[in-house]
């Protein structure tokens, strides 16, 4: 009875995703604010169907999870609720997709017309690169913990707002082929060397959103078949390339490779479930952080100029759950219900939606940088805690942001200059 469901709740939130992409661009950020947390939710759900293996354990954790708990079962009608929560909202909006089309072409055309690349933009870009490749030649065959270890917050608020600054530059009409495509490879050995998955999805759709306005078909996901397997084999990978690097026998990886069962809560959501399946059961040692869309954020912007004893929400879940042996990061679920109890996930679902419309119309003719920022915050807030997203990802991608409207619009006055 459990997984009939889970099965129900699994087809209509499908539903909801397809009548939604009929309305949008396949690579417009509200379809992720649904389609990640459903990912995340029903991924064992998807293991079992698959595979049958309906049996989620961690070596370093000690809750379990089975898709026929009733646990398991209230996971997916809390993600359900926030769905229907960013519906709720979506469907206020209206709109159609020929409208919307217009609409972006416009914006896209004027865009186009006024991105004049002035020598303040191209010494920004420069410098945002010879930064990159300064990182890279300092994390070239060092182990993920290694890196971590160097990662102060001002180096990687820095870091960030220097890789969102240059990938702009990939989201619009290459003006310069040669220039776009040393940033993308720049990127790219960046993502791979420092063991963050997350950055190279942040890459991928800054080319996405490069492509033509297209409702969702059949290709886009196939597209994001090939994503989830690479995902699933990205840090393996990378090890192996850092075992090459290093002169290191490989063998012990590429065994390590293909031994490795292709499960979806392997990709990244196991975590995720069985701390929210623990939260269930009990929450008290999550007291400290009721409300902690306010208390935690004021402590973590604190935490960058004083030293304060307040370990993030993610720091504590990594030491309560594991021993600090594996890192857990956080869930959405469960910090939206440490702020509006069982109504959270619903009014954090309609909210962000909300916010995602009301920032899109200040945005105008720079609406994609507005998605990548928005999907930055997703794939991030999906897996992290609010604070978190927003000191490391959000502020850094809203200075990159403020930066590269700055020179663009120096650009333009420069080019005013020229012309007269």
């Amino acid at each position: 009875m459990i997984t009939f469901t889970i099965s129900v709740i699994f087809l209509l939130e499908i539903w909801i995703l397809i009548h939604i992409s009929r309305k949008v661009e396949y690579y417009n950020p509200v379809l992720f604010f649904l389609a990640l947390p459903i990912f995340y939710a029903n991924s064992l759900f998807l293991d079992y169907l698959v595979s049958g293996q309906g049996f989620l354990e961690l070596e370093t954790m000690k809750p379990t999870l089975s898709v026929h708990d009733v646990n398991y079962l209230i996971i997916v009608l809390l993600t359900f609720f926030y769905v229907l929560g960013a519906y709720t909202r979506v469907f206020m909006k209206g709109g159609r997709f020929n409208i919307l089309l217009a609409q972006k072409k416009a914006q896209i055309l004027d865009f186009d017309a006024k991105n004049i690349y002035s020598p303040l933009k191209i010494f920004f870009i420069f410098i945002s690169l010879a930064y990159i490749w300064l990182l890279i030649s300092q994390i070239y065959g060092l182990g993920r913990e290694e890196i971590k270890s160097m990662g102060t917050p001002l180096r990687v608020i820095t870091t960030q707002t220097v890789l969102f600054f240059i990938s702009f530059s990939l989201i619009y009409k290459w003006k310069y082929r040669l220039l776009n495509t040393i940033i993308l490879v720049t990127l790219l050995i960046y993502s791979m060397l420092s063991f963050e998955r997350e950055t190279i999805l942040f890459v991928l759709f800054s080319l996405i959103v490069n492509r033509p306005l297209s409702k969702l078909s059949i290709s886009h996901i196939s597209l994001a078949v090939m994503l989830f397997a690479i995902m699933f084999y990205y840090k393996k990978v990378v090890w192996l390339i850092i075992f090459l690097i290093n002169g290191t026998d490989i063998e012990y990886a590429l065994n390590d490779l293909s031994e490795q069962s292709l499960r979806f809560t392997h990709v990244d959501p196991a975590a995720s479930l069985l701390m929210l399946s623990d939260f269930l059961d009990n929450g008290a040692h999550f007291i400290n952080y009721y409300g902690s869309y306010v208390v935690n954020v004021i402590a973590q912007v604190l935490r960058m100029f004083i030293d304060l004893d307040w370990p993030s929400l993610g720091e504590f879940s990594t030491q309560y759950y594991t021993g600090g042996k594996m890192g857990t990061a956080f869930s959405m679920i469960i910090e939206s219900m440490l702020n509006f109890w069982y109504f959270g996930p619903f009014i954090v679902g309609f909210a962000i939606t909300h916010f995602f419309y009301k920032t899109e119309k200040l945005a105008g003719i720079y609406y994609k940088f507005h998605y990548l920022i928005w999907f930055i915050f997703m794939v991030k807030f999906v897996r992290t805690e609010f604070a978190v997203v927003l000191k490391l990802y959000v502020l850094p991608a809203i200075i990159a942001y403020i930066a590269f409207v700055w020179v663009s619009k120096k650009n333009r006055s420069y080019a005013g200059h020229k012309e007269c």
